[in-house]
């Protein structure tokens, strides 16, 4: 039954044990329990917040870095509706999470010791159960061109430049998103590679080089931390998070044609100044990915 408040139904409870009785005399003499109804399935969930847009469904994905931000990009594409139909969500990373990680990562402490894409897709199916969500426990330094044929889209969201340049190399022809922080939380910065008339990460990398496309003015630098142990970049998890959302909303547009502008950056730390805005910037001259023969 359909009304203006939602979908109802009637239930009602009969007695087995009155087996004589006739079914007309089960049916008026039992109680009649209302019952309202809900949708749950992934097409209603995920068009809910994105109606007037293409949502991630059909979609064949791949996420390379299941780390602070893969882990929360993950989480938002699943929400997007990756991995739904007749579209795959899957997850890459070799490395296992460590105690030190959760503090700034999707995860928690039922994780610890766990390889990162096989806990992060257990996690994402806990949430979302009907998901076509798969994990690959490899580095992907090794991985090939071959590897992720089948797939639309691949994001690179691992924060290692040699990660990021070896993509670019691989997957010349193929859609390749690249997010990471910059420094230590000053910004997040995203750049889609989806034409040779574009730059690709190594360009970036270049540019940065020249003095050009920098993220932001007077740039301190990147700090380490880690004492006697093995020194880390430290930045808080609302840089993860803001990275996360950036290579989501670039995602998404991703699906609904709209490539440019194809690097963006979000300024995180307010007190710093925005040095390059939202652009669509060229092959560097001297990008050996771009310009083979340089």
């Amino acid at each position: 039954l359909k009304s203006e408040q939602g979908i109802f139904a009637a239930g009602f409870a009969f007695d087995s044990k009155k087996s004589k009785t006739s079914r007309h005399e089960k049916l008026f003499n039992s109680t009649v329990y209302l019952m309202t109804t809900s949708r749950i399935d992934v097409d209603f969930v995920c068009s809910r917040n994105i109606p007037t847009h293409q949502n991630l469904q059909n979609k064949k994905i791949a996420l390379i870095g299941c780390g602070s931000i893969g882990g929360f990009l993950a989480n938002l594409l699943c929400k997007l509706g990756a991995g739904s139909g007749n579209g795959i969500l899957c997850l890459i990373d070799n490395e296992e999470l460590e105690a030190g990680n959760i503090g700034r990562h999707l995860l928690g402490y039922p994780s610890i010791n766990k390889p990162k894409a096989e806990a992060l897709s257990q996690e994402l199916n806990r949430l979302i159960p009907t998901l076509n969500i798969e994990h690959r426990n490899i580095d992907a330094k090794n991985l090939q061109a071959s590897d992720l044929r089948s797939y639309d889209l691949i994001i690179d969201a691992s924060g290692e430049e040699g990660i990021g340049n070896h993509l670019c190399s691989i997957l010349t022809d193929k859609n390749l998103l690249s997010v990471w922080i910059e420094g230590n939380g000053l910004a997040a910065r995203a750049l889609l590679h989806h034409s040779h008339k574009q730059a690709c990460y190594h360009c970036i990398r270049h540019y940065e080089q020249d003095g050009k496309l920098l993220a932001i003015k007077n740039n301190p630098g990147v700090i380490l931390n880690g004492g006697c142990r093995t020194p880390y970049v430290t930045y808080p998890v609302m840089a993860a998070v803001e990275a996360a959302n950036l290579g989501a909303t670039m995602t998404l547009d991703w699906a609904n044609d709209v490539l440019e502008p194809s690097f963006r950056t979000r300024l995180i730390d307010t007190s710093k100044e925005l040095e390059t805005f939202d652009c669509n910037p060229t092959p560097h001259p001297k990008c050996p990915v771009c310009n083979p023969s340089t």
